[in-house]
């Protein structure tokens, strides 16, 4: 199929239809329920809801999920009862135009076979309508040898007729059918180009003989409701370059094949464009009628063939001249726009009754509804803008309900173009002026557009932050509209009640928007129409939402639940998605408060439920509630449950080209290639992110190239720790080639990283220089930026930067930079940064100190206290601890520094010990150990040997041989008396804690 999952249109495809022909191998159809909805025939679905309704007893020993399979359903139920149910609906179906289209494409030779799944005959009725009498075949009671003998054009129903002896609904009956089908299949797909449409290939036997038969001899199309071709046929035969989709989500398959036979110049049919000369040709069928021969000899009278020598005569003579002359008189009045209009010649169309000096009302509707039809043809938002205001103009003023209907329902279309184009206030006026002119009016077919444009322009305010005057549109609308009983009404009425309640959360009203959501619950929550179904399984989503973010989740899960027992057995898709979404939230919900056992339930729950489907939004939410599986196993340290999940979800979706798909696959392959990373499995995690490369590193999907780049950067870091340095700084300059100019947050902030982690590669390498240019190079690219992730970033590398100049001795450039951030980050409220900033502050005082810059050191400690010494926020009063033991130590420098004067030592140990003591309350334990070791030291100057051994055990105990050997270097500085006789406890405890 390539990399596009729609390459052809419906032009292309009549064009390949017109070669077939010529080279006399027209096509076969295939076609499924699709194709006949619109006749009045459910499809699969519908029905499947409507036999566990009507059918319950029968259908009691199927199981929860078997009671949503239309064939296991089926089985279920006797087949008496079985065809009573379907004949009701194939009876009462009308001729739709899927059929009619079908018919023409058979009359004119494009289509040599049409195969059906269906059991209605109404393709056989609409070739009846156009004089064309296919032959029938009904393989349910055929001989399926003999199939060659098929006399073209034909019909053919695969699994029976609603007036045939068999019908073939069961699974059972659909499975022990499909192998008689296999030589037929095989034949058809070999011998001819065939096309699919109205068919999901998901509920019988026979999609997986189409995957083993097709072996590219002719071309395939599979045209679907889908706006993208789903997962079994990506997977499958839509992997041939000979195979392609085409969507017909936008008008279904009667506006498909519509389409395709206008193509093709077979449509409309002669009974439509000129019923005269269809008549004329259908009697001209019509034998002559027969009288008898009265005047008989004797003779002849023994002569028993005789009498088979009747007269004849063309009785209908004087019909035919009838229709004939109406035919002519039609003609001459060049009146039929009909057939014109159905060939989809708009143009003409408009030619022909511009050219008329004064049309009545019919004329005019077609004149309009060609203008119309030619505006929604255009591409281009300005031309279409062009045909809407003509329109406007020229029946603007009409008091034709149909004119008017129409001039409204342009009127919303241009607006919606302007907005579409940022013309949001132009948008808004024409909104206005809708509202203006038929407001008032209580005609349904002006008030639903009148509904609808206070909707849109409600909308377009919430856009521009106009909350509070959306709001009052909302409003607006509930009054207007709130107590009609027409479902077109009450669908806008439940958007405004919808669109006012997120708004209200949008403001932070939150308990207005809940009493909001419950609103739209009472008023639509014992609707019965899908619409407004869809409407209230939103909202209740939603509020669920909105209480888990108020911490309330036990009210959430209440709410998730509600939703999955008043929906969670509906077949329709728009309730299963919230069903799903309610699933995966609850699933959240639970592991949030680590009850990740009950989390996995619920996300196997919804792999169960959803995991063959293929529909889209479905696979979406199966998608995540496996990542997020996957992810709930690796914190339970299931690592191999972990890793199998991330494989069967590679498995399962890594060939969708659907990019909600394709990126939890990313995910999938990321978060594997972590996991084996952590589990020291660094040749695999490597081999994993290659994987991830290689899949999507030619991708421009932002949320793909994402994970590229976290894949390039993690693959990167994997070799720093196999020591593979170079390699690693060749993958962050690749990082940095490739995503460097990009303006996307998400991919700054990874070249952020790469160019960090190459500086820290550079040093470590002791290529210092280079990495202070690095350093230098990202204060450069993101010094300016407002994007907290990549301050963050500028805050680390010029910490970085100062701490390597410091490192170099260069000790005032060092102080410099701690003031420049100081400077930058300094007045910020985000942690993030003030955690920088506290640290960057320690570091200048720890500087200062060793320029013996003493006063100036202590100033820089009590800098620091005097600015986050209140703080609540641990990272912060970690730094105030290690600003408030700097200061100790220094004070505790001084008493020795002065140690002849003992009222003044005695002065500095009390503030050492003072603040020394204070600092403990803030610092982690794991960072005591020189604390303490410094309150041990003031303790034993102090005289408070008891104390300071006990300290000295702590501390020693925690800091080990480190802290040991920095204790002697410390009583080395201005040495006083007391030294000798601290080194000899210092040797005691430390003996002592080795024994």
């Amino acid at each position: 199929m390539g990399s596009s999952s729609q390459q052809y249109s419906v032009e292309d495809l009549a064009r390949f239809m017109k070669d077939a022909k010529d080279a006399e191998k027209p096509y076969v159809f295939f076609t499924g329920a699709g194709c006949s909805v619109s006749a009045g025939i459910p499809l699969a679905s519908k029905i499947v809801e409507e036999l566990n309704d009507r059918f319950r007893l029968e259908l009691k020993v199927l199981a929860e999920e078997e009671r949503k399979d239309y064939g296991k359903c089926m089985e279920c139920i006797e087949v008496s009862k079985r065809r009573d149910y379907l004949k009701d609906y194939i009876d009462k179906a009308k001729i739709n135009w899927a059929h009619i289209a079908l018919a023409c494409l058979m009359k004119e030779g494009y289509i040599r076979r049409t195969l059906t799944f269906n059991f209605d005959n109404l393709l056989a009725r609409s070739c009846g309508l156009l004089g064309l009498y296919p032959a029938t075949y009904d393989f349910t009671a055929s001989n399926l040898n003999l199939y060659n003998l098929i006399d073209d054009p034909a019909i053919v129903h695969l699994h029976g007729q609603g007036h045939g002896f068999v019908q073939l609904n069961s699974e059972s009956e659909t499975h022990g059918h499909a192998p008689l089908l296999e030589e037929f299949v095989r034949h058809t797909l070999n011998e001819s180009p065939t096309l699919f449409i109205g068919y999901s290939g998901l509920n019988d036997a026979f999609f997986p003989q189409i995957e083993t038969e097709f072996a590219g001899q002719h071309r395939l199309f599979w045209v679907d409701m889908n706006q993208n071709a789903p997962t079994h046929l990506q997977n499958s035969i839509l992997e041939s370059r000979l195979a392609h989709y085409i969507s017909c989500h936008e008008g279904g398959s009667d506006i498909f094949l519509i389409e395709l036979a206008q193509a093709l110049d077979c449509f409309p049919p002669t009974i439509f464009a000129n019923p005269y000369e269809h008549l004329i040709n259908e009697l001209e069928g019509i034998a002559n009628y027969p009288s008898r021969n009265n005047d008989m000899s004797v003779n002849e009278k023994h002569d028993m063939t005789a009498g088979l020598a009747n007269d004849t005569q063309d009785i209908l003579l004087e019909t035919k001249k009838r229709l004939k002359e109406a035919q002519k008189r039609e003609q001459e009045n060049d009146s039929n726009i009909l057939p014109i209009f159905l060939r989809g010649d708009y143009a003409r169309v408009v030619e022909v009754l511009e050219a008329k000096q004064d049309l009545d009302d019919e004329q005019k509707s077609w004149l309009a509804r060609a203008y119309f039809n030619l505006a929604l043809s255009q591409s281009d938002k300005r031309e279409k803008i062009k045909y809407y205001d003509l329109i406007i103009n020229k029946f603007g003023n009409s008091n034709e309900l149909a004119l008017q209907e129409l001039v409204a329902k342009v009127m919303v279309n241009k607006a919606v173009s302007l907005g579409q184009l940022e013309k949001t206030q132009e948008a808004i006026a024409i909104y206005d002026a809708i509202i203006d002119k038929f407001g008032k009016s209580s005609e349904l077919a002006l008030q639903e557009p009148v509904a609808k444009a206070m909707v849109n322009k409600a909308v377009t305010l919430d856009q521009l932050e106009k909350t509070q005057e959306a709001t009052a549109i909302y409003d607006a609308i509930i009054n207007k509209f709130g107590k009609s009983s027409e479902l077109v009404l009450q669908e806008q009425v439940a958007k405004a009640m919808v669109n006012k309640a997120v708004s209200l959360g949008e403001l932070e009203k939150t308990e207005e928007a809940i009493a909001a959501y419950d609103a739209i619950i009472d008023k639509f929550g014992k609707s019965s129409e899908l619409a407004l179904q869809e409407r209230v399984a939103k909202v209740m989503v939603n509020k669920a939402v909105t209480l888990d973010q108020l911490e309330k989740t036990q009210e959430a899960i209440a709410i998730y639940d509600a939703i999955i027992d008043k929906f969670g057995k509906s077949s329709e898709l728009v309730l299963q998605e919230p069903v799903a979404k309610a699933m995966v939230n609850k699933a959240v919900s639970l592991g949030e408060h680590e009850k990740i056992e009950e989390e996995i339930a619920v996300y196997d729950a919804i792999i169960d439920k959803f995991g063959k489907s293929s529909e889209l939004a479905l696979q979406e939410q199966v998608a995540k509630a496996m990542v997020n599986k996957a992810v709930s196993l690796g914190e339970l340290e299931k690592t191999e449950e972990e890793i199998a999940v991330y494989d069967a979800i590679i498995d399962k979706f890594g060939k969708s080209s659907e990019l909600v798909l394709q990126e939890p696959v990313a995910k999938a392959m990321v978060n594997k290639a972590v996991s084996l990373g952590e589990h020291e499995k660094i040749e695999e995690a490597i081999a994993a992110y290659d994987a991830i490369i290689d899949k999507f590193g030619k991708s421009s999907e932002l949320a793909l190239q994402e994970r590229v780049a976290k894949a390039m950067v993690n693959k990167a870091v994997s070799l720093g720790e196999l020591e593979k340095t170079e390699e690693a700084i060749a993958i962050y300059d690749a990082i940095i080639d490739k995503f460097g100019k990009s303006s996307e947050l998400a991919l700054q902030e990874q070249v952020a990283k790469a160019m960090v982690n190459k500086a820290v590669s550079l040093g470590e390498l002791e290529k210092t220089e280079e990495a202070i240019a690095i350093y230098d190079a990202i204060i450069d690219k993101f010094g300016k930026s407002s994007e907290l992730a990549l301050q963050e970033r500028v805050a680390k590398v010029m910490v970085n930067k100062a701490v390597t100049l410091d490192q170099l001795e260069k000790t005032q450039e060092a102080i410099a930079i701690y003031d420049a951030i100081i400077d930058k980050f300094g007045k910020s409220s985000e942690l993030a940064l003030q955690e920088q900033v506290a640290k960057v502050m320690v570091y200048k005082a720890v500087s200062l100190g060793e320029l013996e810059k003493t006063e100036e050191a202590i100033a820089a400690y009590d800098a620091i206290i005097d600015k986050f010494g209140k703080s609540s926020e641990l990272a912060l009063q970690e730094q105030v601890g290690y600003a408030l033991n700097g200061q100790g130590y220094y004070y505790l420098l001084e008493a020795k520094k002065h140690w002849s004067d003992q009222k003044l030592v005695q002065n500095y140990l009390s503030q050492a010990y003072d603040v020394l003591s204070k600092g403990l309350e803030n610092i982690a334990d794991d960072n005591k150990a020189v604390l303490i070791g410094n309150l041990a030291y003031t303790e034993f100057l102090q005289g408070k040997i008891f104390q300071s051994e006990e300290h000295l055990t702590t501390a020693l105990k925690l800091g080990g041989q480190e802290l040991y050997d920095g204790t002697i270097e410390d009583i080395a500085q201005f040495p006083v008396p007391k030294d000798a006789d601290f080194k000899i406890l210092l040797d005691k405890v430390w003996n002592s804690i080795n024994r």
